[in-house]
């Protein structure tokens, strides 16, 4: 019997002593890549991107308060004329008219600074507001999964920003969607779900 207890004690030993290795190198992994990314940091290779990333980003929110209007279609054939629909249609204005604000301001930004915390402001407000959109549309209805996958395509490669304001809208935009997914279909049967 005490060879038993030695052997499983041993073998927690092992257990933790890989785990404590695992995480050693994760993090070792993690400092590596934040440091690679640290040219992003940098002034004067903010200050020599800062004119095509306003251009790029003035195109982007165009787009997507395109979007978010077109997408009202969709709102009236789930909700019809209900105060529901007409809520919706007041948080999509205002989206749009947050978006049209931050495309001619954009034009005046000469400051990088300025120009992130603009765009994760924006990202974060659309992140948010199409969660709260999201949340109103019936539990056989996924489509919604989809144009989460296009929005967070849209903050990492279209909108050129820091790492950290690129991922925090996305993340939130993720996390969010998954808690309306879980609360909406409430048993994963649907294995796409799952995905």
């Amino acid at each position: 019997i005490q060879g038993n207890v030695s052997e499983k004690q041993a073998s927690k030993g092992r257990f933790r002593e890989v785990i404590a290795v695992a995480l050693r190198r994760f993090a070792q992994g993690f400092v590596g890549a934040w440091k690679r990314t640290s040219l992003e940091n940098k002034e004067e290779y903010r200050h020599l991107f800062l004119e095509p990333d306003i251009s790029q980003a003035r195109i982007a929110v165009f787009f997507i308060a395109l979007s978010i209007a077109l997408f009202t279609i969709g709102d009236y054939m789930f909700l019809a004329f209900s105060s529901t629909f007409f809520a919706l249609a007041v948080l999509r204005l205002g989206l749009i008219s947050y978006s049209i604000l931050l495309i001619r301001h954009l034009r005046q930004v000469k400051n990088y600074r300025s120009y992130d915390l603009l765009i994760v402001a924006y990202l974060l407000s659309v992140a948010v507001s199409v969660l709260l959109i999201n949340s109103t549309r019936p539990e056989n209805f996924y489509l919604h999964i989809i144009i989460l996958d296009m929005a967070v395509f849209i903050f990492y490669l279209v909108i050129q920003n820091r790492f950290i304001f690129q991922a925090l809208p996305a993340i939130i935009f993720s996390l969010g969607e998954v808690a309306i997914v879980t609360v909406t279909f409430g048993n994963f049967d649907m294995p796409e779900l799952v995905t």
